[in-house]
C-alpha cells in the first residue's frame, strides 16, 4: 500500500478520535490540530519501520530452502513463502541386511548420534583364525597345519616316516563310488578290485585303462 494512503488512514483515525463526528467546531478543531501532530509522528515511525520490513522481506525471499529441505514440523521462510512447514523426516538408526556390502540410507535429517550397523551371520569367532580380530570379533579357529604324508616307514633320520608331523589323513566313503577328503574337501573316485584283470562292466575297476 502507498505511503500516502497509510498517512491518510492514520490521519483520518486521528481526526475521528480527536474531533468526533459532532460538537463545538472551535474546541474540536483545536483538538484536531493537536492530533495532527501526533498523526504525523506516527506516520514517520511507520515509514521507518516499512523500510526495515522491506529490507527483511527481501532477505527472506532470497532464501532457497523448500519444504523438502527442512525437518518435518519445523517452519521457515524463504523464496518458497512465509511460515512454510518442513517435510523432511527425522532419520533413525539403521540395521543392514545380512551380508550386505552396501546399505541404502533413507532420506531424512540425521542427528550426530544416529548409527548404521552392518550385519553378517558368518562373522563368528569360529570362522576367524586364532590371533586375528575382525570388527571386534576375536578368532578361535586354530591356524591351518600341514597334512601328514601317510608315510609310516622311516628310511632316513628326520624323514616323514620318522617324524610323522601334521594333521592325520581322514576320508569319508560316500557309498556312491566317491571318497571325500575330510581335510581338504576334495572328492575322489573310489577304485576297487585291483586284481590285474580288466573289468569293463565296472567303471571303478582299478585295472581299467582310460585313453
Amino acid at each position: 500500500m502507498a505511503r500516502a494512503t497509510w498517512a491518510a488512514i492514520l490521519c483520518a483515525l486521528a481526526l475521528v478520535s480527536a474531533c468526533g463526528e459532532s460538537g463545538d467546531g472551535d474546541a474540536n478543531l483545536s483538538g484536531c490540530d493537536s492530533s495532527l501532530a501526533t498523526c504525523n509522528e506516527s506516520l514517520n515511525t511507520c515509514n521507518a519501520n516499512y523500510s526495515s520490513c522491506s529490507s527483511s522481506l527481501a532477505t527472506c525471499s532470497a532464501g532457497t530452502a523448500t519444504a523438502a529441505d527442512v525437518l518435518t514440523g519445523k517452519t521457515f521462510s524463504s523464496g518458497a513463502g512465509l511460515g512454510v512447514v518442513g517435510s523432511v523426516p527425522a532419520g533413525a538408526h539403521i540395521s543392514g541386511g545380512n551380508g550386505l556390502q552396501t546399505i541404502t540410507i533413507p532420506n531424512g535429517l540425521y542427528a550426530g548420534s544416529t548409527t548404521t550397523t552392518a550385519n553378517d551371520t558368518n562373522l563368528t569367532a569360529g570362522n576367524i583364525v586364532s590371533g586375528v580380530s575382525i570388527f571386534g570379533v576375536a578368532g578361535t579357529q586354530p591356524p591351518a597345519q600341514s597334512l601328514k604324508t601317510g608315510q609310516t616307514t622311516s628310511y632316513a633320520a628326520g624323514d616323514d616316516g620318522a617324524v610323522q608331523t601334521g594333521v592325520a589323513l581322514s576320508y569319508t566313503d560316500n557309498a556312491d563310488g566317491t571318497i571325500t577328503d575330510n581335510n581338504t574337501g576334495l572328492m575322489w573316485e573310489k577304485k576297487v578290485k585291483q586284481d590285474g584283470t580288466l573289468d569293463g562292466t565296472n567303471l571303478h575297476d582299478a585295472d581299467n585303462l582310460y585313453q
